[in-house]
């Protein structure tokens, strides 16, 4: 259904609901200049949010569409007077609209704030792994890190800003050269800070917050005896006392 710029009006954008919606749009698109507004579920664990947030937004003005080849799912309205409005609030997809983030008190919009961030990390965001070793241990230091990846230089700046708003600390977007062309890289890296996109959590997608968690409980674990290669050149150690054993034997 295409709607008018005055129709647009019976969308509820005051929703609790919409500070996800808009983090996983500026997330995915590089413009915001398109004829439809879609989104697409990454995860099948975040097929019911994403349908109930469209809903409580759009009533019945939205599709669904499966696709055969991936299984997922995608919701779609037909609105250029929305996507008009879009491009108008977010200046192209250049900044992000706080003030379309509700919350009647710093405790509530902070809440909003962390339900944006979730959009955008459920579409956006990776979890790599960093590896590291040190001389006194056999054991490999596999620590994870989130990065998120996108063209756009100033949506990735916006979201830096946000995520240092609420107590992280980000890198600054850094450019790379891709076979595609150039884009840009904002990472979270300190073990503090990831330990905090956990509790939060910053990922409504069960598969990847499940995954975050595996990858900083093990790396933990391996910190706590481990950390200095104690644990490493005891077993070295060990290992050396059995040989010599064996050839004296």
């Amino acid at each position: 259904m295409n709607t008018t710029r005055k129709s647009i009006v019976r969308y509820n954008l005051n929703s609790y609901n919409f500070p996800y919606l808009l983090g996983s749009y500026q997330a995915i698109t590089s413009h915001t200049r398109q004829q439809y507004f879609k989104l697409t579920a990454p995860t099948t664990s975040l097929e019911d949010k994403l349908r109930a947030n469209m809903f409580s937004i759009f009533g019945d003005d939205f599709s669904e569409y499966l696709h055969k080849d991936s299984g997922s799912i995608s919701f779609i309205v037909l609105s250029t007077a929305f996507m008009e409005l879009l491009d108008e609030i977010t200046r192209g997809n250049t900044i992000i609209p706080i003030g379309y983030i509700p919350g009647s008190s710093e405790r509530e919009q902070t809440y909003f704030i962390h339900e944006y961030i979730r959009g955008f990390f459920d579409q956006r965001a990776k979890i790599i792994t960093r590896t590291k070793r040190i001389s006194s241990s056999p054991f490999l230091r596999i620590k994870p890190q989130v990065i998120i990846k996108k063209e756009n230089r100033e949506i990735l700046s916006e979201l830096e800003k946000l995520l240092r708003s609420i107590g992280l600390s980000p890198t600054k977007p850094t450019k790379h050269k891709g076979s595609k062309g150039y884009y840009h890289v904002v990472s979270i890296n300190k073990a503090e800070d990831i330990q905090r996109v956990i509790d939060i959590p910053l990922f409504a997608s069960q598969e990847k917050l499940e995954k975050l968690i595996g990858l900083y409980e093990s790396w933990k674990d391996l910190m706590a005896e481990d950390k200095y290669g104690v644990l490493g050149r005891r077993l070295l150690n060990a290992a050396r006392e059995k040989r010599k054993q064996e050839v004296l034997a």
